[in-house]
């Protein structure tokens, strides 16, 4: 059972992490999305920014979906 003060960090880091990448988006797309060649750095940038931004999807999940037969308040 978590509190509510454990969710509303679990929220607090998750917009952080979101917000992060909106902002750096655009450079994003200048130096990766617009070059022709696929070199090792830009799959190493792609696992590392896309894997820890999907990762925690399933971690929101879990902390926030109120599963059949639980409740979040309690």
């Amino acid at each position: 059972m978590t509190s509510n003060g454990e969710i509303y960090i679990n929220l607090v880091s998750f917009t952080i992490l979101y917000y992060d990448y909106a902002l750096t988006l655009p450079a994003e797309i200048d130096r990766f999305w617009t070059s022709r060649t696929i070199s090792w750095v830009s799959v190493f940038y792609y696992l590392n920014r896309y894997l820890t931004l999907f990762g925690h999807i399933p971690v929101m999940l879990q902390d926030y979906w109120a599963f059949e037969g639980t409740s979040m308040a309690q």
